[in-house]
């Protein structure tokens, strides 16, 4: 990585490609610290807390999954995937593997140093060198990469921070490069010429944004074929329940999704969640709440229709009563003091009372049948902890043990009106993380 991060540059400067006047050896050693910048950033990461990231998650495993009572449980139905990420505790990384394992990291920095000297090419025909380092960089191409290189030097960092940067960060670094300099070139060639007094102010910022979002320059396109050629078959270009919707999700964030495959809010409902917690590292309170944000927009929003503005409004309706998930939806429907204010939320226009409260039953008991709502809730019930007390004997040993259950109002969706299921929730205690470890 060193060599390469040396060699290309001062190569570019030698022959030519690069032509500055004012202290080249400045430049070189400028472009050769940004091209090696990100790929140290792997090699810092200490090896070691991979077993302290493997406790973190058998814990967290714990309160998320109703189906594991003891670390046997959680090594028999997670121990392969727990393997594959933390890798096991006798494994031994040949060199052979080691070279399989890091070569996209190696990829990368070629493509990021020839990506420097791109931006920094200057035409053979301008007969006299730059006298600036920043000279050359007049270009949509150039502006492209660097808002690709600010991306992904951000997203390395951020990911460096979470304990997830691997070698496949490193991969979607160089098809992110290769991508934003393709969408460049098809930039330049609908643009207007370079010397319009628009081009600076508006094409080069345009540009970059298109490094940072290649999503952008996709949705600029797909509107100009909808405005201009595919105007009957709109819906085909229509991104359905963009990541967007969901609140608390950043630009980061986003892409990390983007790159395990969940690049929609159906996708984040379904997806394996606890395959997100393992690959993404993502903090698990936010991804259990983005996913329980997903279950309750899925089912609301209607997405097979050009625009559904009954369900935004009913979502804009339980927001502004505090419900802004799934589980939220399913606790307030306990709150029989607060009913009337949950149908009237639910109902749509011109609806019936009875219809409403229909449709109320009817969305609760498909919430309860999603295929995560399960284990949300379970992570949300054993947030709550139990009161236990030990009363000893003069010998200073333990008498009597007594464990007082907090009430809970996520609720049996079997039964949910039924007082014995209640008196039954409210006696027997569900197990909990002390009496497990």
């Amino acid at each position: 990585m060193l060599v390469i991060s040396v060699a290309v540059p001062v190569s570019a400067f030698a022959t030519g490609l690069v032509s500055i006047a004012a202290a080249p050896v400045v430049a070189v050693a400028f472009v050769a610290v940004a091209t090696m910048l990100p790929g140290p950033l792997f090699f810092l990461f200490d090896r070691q807390r991979l077993s302290t990231l493997r406790d973190r998650f058998e814990w967290q495993i714990f309160r998320l999954d109703p189906n594991v009572h003891t670390l046997a449980d959680v090594q028999a139905k997670y121990g392969g995937q727990m393997d594959e990420v933390f890798y096991a505790a006798d494994e031994r990384t040949t060199t052979v593997n080691a070279t399989q394992r890091l070569w996209p990291i190696l990829v990368s920095t070629v493509t990021i140093a020839l990506g420097w000297t791109m931006a920094l090419y200057s035409p053979a025909s301008s007969g006299t060198p730059d006298t600036s380092l920043f000279t050359a960089l007049a270009d949509p191409l150039a502006f492209a990469f660097l808002g690709a290189y600010f991306f992904s030097l951000n997203t390395c960092l951020r990911r460096y921070s979470r304990n997830d940067l691997r070698p496949k960060a490193y991969s979607a670094i160089t098809v992110r490069v290769i991508t934003v300099v393709i969408l460049a070139c098809l930039l330049q060639a609908v643009v207007e010429s370079p010397e319009s007094r628009v081009y600076d102010a508006t094409v080069l910022p345009l540009a970059f944004v298109i490094g940072v979002l290649p999503e952008t320059a996709m949705v600029l396109l797909r509107d100009t074929l909808r405005r201009f050629a595919l105007t009957k078959k709109r819906r085909m270009l229509e991104e359905q329940l963009p990541l967007t919707d969901i609140e608390g999700l950043d630009l980061y964030d986003r892409a990390r999704l983007i790159d395990e495959g969940v690049p929609n809010v159906e996708a984040l409902a379904h997806h394996d969640l606890v395959d997100l917690l393992l690959e993404t590292r993502i903090p698990v309170g936010r991804l259990v709440d983005w996913v329980d944000q997903a279950i309750l927009r899925l089912h609301i929003v209607d997405s097979t229709t050009e625009t559904d503005p009954e369900g935004a409004r009913v979502l804009s309706d339980l927001r502004a009563l505090g419900i802004r998930s799934a589980t939220d939806l399913l606790a307030a429907r306990q709150r029989c003091a607060h009913r009337k204010a949950l149908v009237e939320a639910v109902a749509r226009r011109n609806e019936s009372p009875a219809d409403a409260e229909n449709r109320l039953e009817l969305l609760v008991t498909a919430l309860c049948d999603d295929e995560w709502i399960t284990y949300i809730r379970t992570w949300r019930d054993r947030t709550l902890v139990s009161g236990r007390y030990i009363r000893l004997d003069r010998k200073g040993e333990p008498a009597s043990v007594r464990t007082e259950v907090p009430d809970n109002d996520l609720h049996d969706c079997r039964r949910p009106n039924s007082r014995i299921s209640s008196l039954y929730r409210r006696f027997t205690p569900p197990y909990r993380i002390e009496t497990i470890l």
